[in-house]
């Protein structure tokens, strides 16, 4: 008995891989300046602070600032990351006036900046917080996603800084709360926000893996 082998030949012809991009950075996300809910056992009182630094040759800056005509915060770029200066905590945003943190030597400093803040606040019984805010330039109050309460550049510019009481309904619970800032003149800045009335208190988001 005689096996017969049938052998074939198969042509491989050798490419190279496809060179693959290396994959974006991640995005800026806003929403994880919040961080989880915290613990309110062990959470220290205060705000997650983002300051970003505007040059001077910014369209929204004076003498006739765009802002002046804006009603969303979102409607300007201020806070894009590649504008971002630092990170830090703030146990307190009652900084008064003839503030200036940033300052970076690019043109314009230290005269043109935004902040972004973000903390948790729990209420403890549902109806009304009374806050007193304050801005020589312009600022924004969201109270779990919705704004409440805005100083705008019409009523604040070249003007001391004259701090209004604002009165939110709430319910209970715990929700995230943010506040941005605009400093878009050179002659003045300042700002100032508290709790000054109800059942709330603030907690600073945990970044200990920063």
């Amino acid at each position: 008995m005689s096996l017969l082998f049938l052998w074939s030949c198969s042509e491989f012809v050798l490419r190279e891989s496809p060179v693959v991009p290396p994959a974006d950075p991640p995005a800026d996300d806003p929403d994880a300046a919040f961080g989880d809910p915290p613990d309110w056992s062990t959470c220290s009182s205060g705000w997650y602070g983002q300051y970003y630094n505007l040059p001077g040759d910014h369209p929204d800056l004076e003498p006739d600032p765009l802002v002046a005509d804006v009603s969303d915060m979102d409607d300007v770029d201020w806070w894009e990351a590649d504008r971002l200066a630092f990170r830090r905590y703030d146990p307190s945003l009652d900084f008064g006036s003839n503030w200036w943190p940033v300052e970076q030597g690019i043109e314009g400093d230290p005269a043109y900046f935004a902040t972004r803040w973000t903390a948790w606040m729990r209420v403890t019984s549902g109806s009304t917080v009374d806050i007193v805010m304050g801005a020589q330039s312009v600022a924004w109050l969201e109270f779990d996603g919705e704004p409440v309460a805005e100083v705008p550049l019409a009523e604040s510019a070249q003007e001391a800084m004259d701090a209004q009481v604002y009165t939110l309904p709430v319910r209970a619970g715990q929700f995230p709360v943010e506040l941005r800032f605009g400093q878009l003149e050179a002659g003045a800045s300042g700002f100032r926000f508290r709790i000054v009335s109800g059942d709330a208190v603030l907690c600073y988001p945990d970044f200990s893996g920063e």
